[in-house]
């Protein structure tokens, strides 16, 4: 069976893609022909262009809160595992405590101290 995915990993894909290739954005025309492409009336690109300059501005999460959403997922998941395993292990937390306190220090600092984030 195919994978399937929401509207919202359609459109966040979508989203991924186009900004790769286009740093000054799109003309009116190549979204209408996009929108063509996709198989979406003229009348639906309109009233979805109304929908969305009624929007406010900032509607969807900085991309930088994305990552920190995601990078806090991870840490949760993999932390739990790691608790979980030392205490089955050893009855008690020990060695769990500093992965857990070491990723979760290098989570709350400032990003400019992160050494993963681009300098401008």
């Amino acid at each position: 069976m195919a994978e399937r995915y929401s509207a919202e990993q359609v459109q966040q894909i979508l989203v991924a893609a186009m900004g790769q290739g286009e740093e000054d954005g799109f003309s009116r025309s190549q979204l209408a022909e996009m929108a063509t492409d996709l198989g979406i009336s003229p009348d639906a690109l309109r009233q979805a262009e109304q929908i969305h300059q009624a929007l406010p501005a900032q509607s969807t999460p900085k991309p930088t809160q994305q990552n920190f959403r995601q990078q806090l997922r991870t840490y949760a998941v993999v932390n739990t595992f790691l608790l979980a395993l030392n205490v089955s292990l050893s009855g008690t937390i020990t060695w769990a405590i500093y992965p857990l306190l070491g990723w979760g220090l290098g989570l709350l600092l400032p990003e400019k101290f992160s050494p993963c984030t681009k300098a401008n």
